[in-house]
């Protein structure tokens, strides 16, 4: 299975063929590839004018296609969002056909106007972010879920989007069964330890039973929000002028509590809920989150429903004992926390 480096790589060493498609929908004339710690492959642009950033979907290593209407869908989004004078988003630049996402050799590319900080100032994931950090996040998020009820009037979303991470409660919902076997699945061929093969059908049992308890979030609530879907460090780009919440691939329609909870658990600990977390971090984060918007938080039972769910989807998803390992122990820390009062009382 090729590697997050190795695909990297090898867009490194197709420079010269993305260029000469690009050539034929923007006015660019060089491309260099620039480090950063996007799953996607960006670029630098110029031309005689302008200066561009490029992004190139990876769905090698995803194992997620994506399709021109998905993208397409993405792009009206974050440009939705900057109309109703949202700030802290990139809208894409509109190619010579009238297409904001166009085929680039054997990729889809999306292309951006040029900031000169931008892959330089994200958040790293590492560990859990200071105070300060997210205060800051969650001023960009409550500005964005301020503005999403009405980016979600003004956009059509694809009825189903096949994007795992992106799955709003009720598609998980329909999915998880097929899910939850290609979890086991996939562990019996990597040769999982037992142990870990009981932690995935303990997994199971209880997402089973929290749908169950909470038919009512995996339906579909009827008036919905965008979220952006993957709220955490890695996607928010900080400068002393400017923030950005990056990376809008997975946005879709769904509850605010998805974003809060989502970003509750990624801003405390390290990536992909690989780790320990700190959960005086989290707390911090759920209890800013209610000081700073009302549009963030419907009420106390909707984000613990959210969280607990957050972290049973990532344990569906999971593919590797380790994953396994630290979700399954992370839900088991999360419902005690929730017991001893985690989530703050909302009004």
């Amino acid at each position: 299975m090729t590697t997050v480096a190795q695909w990297h790589c090898e867009i490194g060493k197709k420079t010269h063929v993305l260029l000469k498609e690009l050539k034929k929908h923007f006015s660019i004339t060089t491309l260099t590839k620039i480090h950063t710690f996007s799953w996607n492959a960006v670029f630098y642009a110029s031309g005689d004018k302008e200066e561009f950033c490029v992004k190139i979907i990876n769905e090698m290593t995803s194992g997620v296609l994506r399709t021109v209407q998905d993208l397409n869908f993405t792009a009206t989004i974050a440009i939705a969002f900057a109309r109703l004078g949202f700030t802290s988003v990139l809208p894409p630049v509109q190619s010579k056909c009238g297409e904001y996402v166009i085929r680039c050799g054997d990729y889809w590319a999306i292309v951006f106007p040029w900031l000169p900080w931008l892959g330089q100032c994200r958040l790293t994931e590492d560990g859990p972010q200071s105070a300060d950090a997210i205060k800051r996040a969650i001023v960009i998020l409550a500005n964005m879920h301020a503005k999403s009820a009405q980016v979600a009037v003004d956009v059509l979303e694809p009825p189903i989007r096949d994007l795992p991470y992106a799955y709003s409660p009720s598609v998980w919902a329909q999915r998880s069964e097929h899910l939850w076997n290609m979890a086991e699945h996939n562990l019996v061929s990597r040769c999982g330890s037992k142990e870990c093969l009981a932690e995935i059908k303990s997994a199971r049992t209880q997402a089973e039973k929290l749908i169950q308890e909470n038919g009512w979030f995996f339906r579909d609530p009827p008036q919905r929000s965008v979220i952006h879907g993957d709220f955490k460090p890695e996607n928010l780009i900080t400068n002393p002028q400017k923030s950005l919440l990056y990376d809008w691939d997975v946005a879709h329609m769904s509850r605010p509590e998805v974003d809060v909870a989502h970003g509750a658990l990624t801003f405390s600990g390290p990536r992909w809920l690989l780790g320990p977390l700190n959960w005086d971090a989290c707390r911090f984060f759920l209890k800013t989150c209610g000081i700073f918007s009302e549009h963030l938080i419907s009420s106390t039972e909707c984000l613990d429903v959210a969280l607990r769910w957050s972290v049973v989807k990532t344990l569906s998803l999971s593919f590797k004992e380790e994953q396994v390992r630290w979700r399954a122990l992370l839900y088991r820390e999360l419902t005690q926390k929730l017991s001893m009062g985690l989530v703050p009382q909302t009004g």
